[in-house]
């Protein structure tokens, strides 16, 4: 699931994920909690890409990503919902 932002703010994104739980996994910009892994391309100074999966593991070993589904969806309004109040206190 992917989420494009044209006056995106990186570091109130990550203090949305950080405040939801998230830990960061990989620099610069990505994170995971539980199933979930996140993230954060940037494009220039107020464009980025959110993308969010779900790992689900493969029977031999190893992971592959689930894109869709409505535990995604669910779990993309509780990010948004958090920056957007994040963007309303500034």
């Amino acid at each position: 699931m992917h989420k494009n932002f044209r006056d995106g703010n990186v570091e109130r994104l990550v203090n949305a994920l950080k405040q939801l739980g998230y830990v960061s996994y990989k620099p610069p910009h990505e994170y995971k909690r539980g199933k979930f892994h996140v993230g954060i391309k940037t494009h220039s100074n107020t464009r980025c890409t959110l993308t969010l999966h779900r790992d689900r593991l493969r029977w031999l070993g190893g992971h592959e990503a689930v894109w869709e589904g409505p535990d995604l969806r669910e779990e993309m309004n509780r990010i948004m919902t958090k920056y957007k109040c994040l963007k309303s206190r500034f």
